[in-house]
Formats: C-alpha cells, structure tokens, sequence
C-alpha cells in the first residue's frame, strides 16, 4: 500500500507543478533527475527512480535474512532434510524478484490511476505508467545479484550490498546532476535505465543489466552450494 500511496501522490503532485518549478534552476534539476522529456514526464520519471532505489534496499534486506537465518542456526535443519541449497536459494530468489516487482507495478498503477483520470484516458495511462515504472526492475535485480552473490561468498560483508546503493544512489541518480564524468556515474545501473515515461526504450542497457543480474546471481548460486555454514 505504501508504492500505491507513492504513485498516487507523484501522479497528482505532476499535474501541478507549474507553480513549484516556474524557475530555470528548479527545471534543470527536474530534468537532470528525470530526464530532458515533458516536465510533467520527467517529475513522474524522477519519482519512479527513487522508487527503484526504495526497492533495492528491500531486496538487499530480504537477502540479509538469509544470512540472519544462518547465522542463528537455523538453515542448517532445513538443509539436513531432503532440501538442497539450490532449491533453498532459488525458493528465496523468487520471493525477492517478486517482492520487488510489485511495489513498482503498485507505484505505476497509483500514478497511472490518477493520471488517466485527469486526462481522460485511465486505461492507456495505466498501462504507460506501469511500464514506466517497472523499467527500473533490472537495475534493481542488478543489487539483488550483488547481495546475492556476497552472502554466497562472503555472508559477513552483508554490509557490502548497502555500501554499493549507497554508491550507486549518488552516482546513479545525482551524477548528471553534479556533472561527474560520465564514466563514473555510468558505474551505476540506474544511470543506464531509460527516463521513462516520455522517452524511447533502448533495449540494450536493459539486457546488458540483465546479463550482469543473472551472472551476479549464478555467482552467488555456485559459492553458496561450495562453502559451509557459519554460525
């Protein structure tokens, strides 16, 4: 409910804000953050990063209770019955792509909801919105890959996973906006996600995220099944 709130204030608040961006600086920050599309599009593009980056941090947290898990002894039991840690992990894995996908899809639908309904076309700003928030879903399985593949290889480095969307959150998000070079603040994920809604959708960068997500996550597979349990 809380994504739902979050689509529907940032669906209402685009609708005005002539008034709280009138000035040159206010709408060269609106576009640094979300992009060099409508205004209207890019505050709504800027909304749906933060939620990308709310997400992330939900992800890491639910792989952090893997660790929790094992340091409190209790996987242990769960993997001295016929339960392999391939299947223990990947039971896992799909709780956390789900609970990251709904919130975004959530978000998209409250925004899209109240945007239809001032434009007069609820249907297609739903489904606009959504997509639009959804984009962001391979940056935030990007991080999900990341803390995935540290509790496979280091369980006690779970502050690793934090430090990175730290990182990635200032380079990712605000690196245009402070002028970094592009080379590092194309070290983020989210810097590569296109600023939707009201922009074109390259397929590249969403697959390349893609392919590091799934290696990120292969990585943390493979380590998992090889080293043992710590308590």
């Amino acid at each position: 409910m809380i994504f739902v709130a979050l689509g529907l204030v940032a669906g209402s608040l685009a609708g005005s804000l002539g008034p709280f961006f009138a000035t040159g600086q206010a709408r060269r920050m609106i576009a640094a953050l979300g992009g060099q599309q409508a205004l209207t599009d890019a505050f709504l593009a800027a909304e749906f990063g933060v939620s990308g980056v709310l997400v992330s941090a939900f992800a890491i947290v639910l792989i952090g209770r893997l660790r929790t898990e094992e340091h409190a002894g209790r996987l242990a039991p769960l993997l001295a019955a016929p339960l392999s840690r391939r299947r223990l992990l990947s039971g896992s894995l799909v709780i956390v792509l789900a609970g990251t996908a709904i919130p975004l899809l959530l978000a998209g639908l409250g925004a899209g909801l109240v945007r239809g309904a001032r434009e007069g076309d609820v249907g297609a700003e739903l489904v606009r919105l959504s997509g639009a928030s959804l984009v962001q879903l391979p940056a935030v399985w990007v991080l999900t890959g990341l803390a995935l593949a540290v509790f496979g290889r280091a369980p006690r480095a779970g502050w690793f996973g934090w430090a990175a969307l730290a990182a990635f959150l200032v380079l990712g998000e605000f690196g245009s906006l402070f002028h970094f070079p592009r080379w590092v603040w194309g070290i983020s994920p989210y810097a590569h996600l296109p600023r939707l809604p009201g922009s074109a959708v390259p397929a590249g960068p969403l697959l390349w995220l893609a392919a590091v997500a799934v290696v990120l996550g292969g990585v943390g597979f493979a380590a998992f099944g090889r080293r043992d349990l710590t308590a």
